[in-house]
């Protein structure tokens, strides 16, 4: 009899032990669903300055992404369409942008309400490689950017941009390049992948895309033919092409010491690589990691790089 109470016992201490871990994981998840990520199977770490706690960390940024672009889908309102352009209203302004992006749209103004790429300095020269429509390119205006150098390659996006900002192309507050960014003045064959071009590419191609001929040019070659006297920052998404972008704008890093801002959420950019390469560049830089997000493609990357 007495084997069989403290069998009992031991089970009845068994099972609050796993009710309790139960409540315990389930406050976990409450507080913070990213802890999901710890046991997620099949995610894959593609930075080395990630792992997947630190996504766990960082999954309140997702969320505020993920919030910000629910509100502004919801505002959404199409004004009107003009051959491959749309011009749609939201509550984050209005914007000229390829047909059929709007989705895209509400991603990129989500990242700016986060900050996606720091804060701007008043009066500061930026250049912008990869300026798409120019959701960033308004961002550093209303942060008091003196100008923006806006370098977009996409025949409709680099069109969206100028209807977007035609005041601020007068005024001299924003220069349109409608290039690409690479290490030397080139044609190269440009790729564009669809996603209202925003996957455009010189570097990444589907099996569906369409490619054409481009001109590139480099960071050093703008800011002599801009006569730019200092850049403050050189913030750049340019789908696999920042190393090229770097060995491009050796005498304008060395002469003028910009922060660095570059884009490392999707395939083929190397946030480890990259790093190598500015320390090469600019040893005296010091890099900062901006946060590690969990894909849909089940992917943990870092969002964006920071050098100074």
């Amino acid at each position: 009899m007495g084997g069989l109470m403290s069998m009992r016992r031991k089970l009845t201490t068994g099972l609050w032990a796993i009710l309790g871990a139960a409540v315990l994981a389930g406050a976990l998840i409450s507080f913070n669903p990213g802890v999901m990520l710890l046991i997620y199977p099949g995610l894959e770490v593609h930075s080395p300055y990630c792992s997947r706690w630190q996504a766990v960390k960082d999954f309140g940024t997702r969320q505020r992404q993920e919030r910000a672009e629910k509100s502004i889908r919801a505002s959404l309102q199409l004004i009107r369409r003009d051959g491959p352009l749309e011009h749609w209203n939201t509550n984050k302004g209005s914007w000229w942008i390829p047909a059929k992006s709007e989705a895209t749209l509400a991603v990129l103004l989500a990242q700016q309400e986060r900050q996606i790429y720091g804060g701007v300095v008043s009066g500061e020269t930026i250049i912008d490689c990869g300026a798409h429509v120019g959701s960033y390119v308004r961002y550093a205006l209303q942060g008091g950017a003196g100008r923006v150098v806006a370098v977009e390659p996409s025949e409709d996006s680099a069109e969206c941009l100028r209807r977007n900002f035609e005041q601020e192309i007068a005024a001299g507050k924003v220069i349109l390049v409608k290039k690409g960014i690479w290490d030397q003045e080139q044609e190269l064959t440009f790729y564009v992948n669809g996603n209202g071009d925003a996957a455009n590419s010189f570097v990444v191609h589907g099996g569906g895309s369409r490619a054409v001929t481009m001109p590139v040019t480099t960071i050093d070659r703008l800011v002599e033919e801009l006569k730019l006297e200092r850049v403050g920052l050189i913030k750049a998404d340019v789908k696999g092409a920042t190393q090229r972008l770097l060995a491009g704008a050796v005498r304008t890093i060395g002469r003028d010491h910009p922060r660095l801002a570059f884009s490392t959420e999707e395939a083929p950019e190397d946030p480890g690589a990259i790093t190598s390469l500015v320390s090469r560049l600019a040893p005296a830089y010091r890099m900062t990691c901006g946060p590690c997000l969990a894909s849909e493609d089940h992917q943990i990357r870092t969002d964006v790089m920071f050098y100074q």
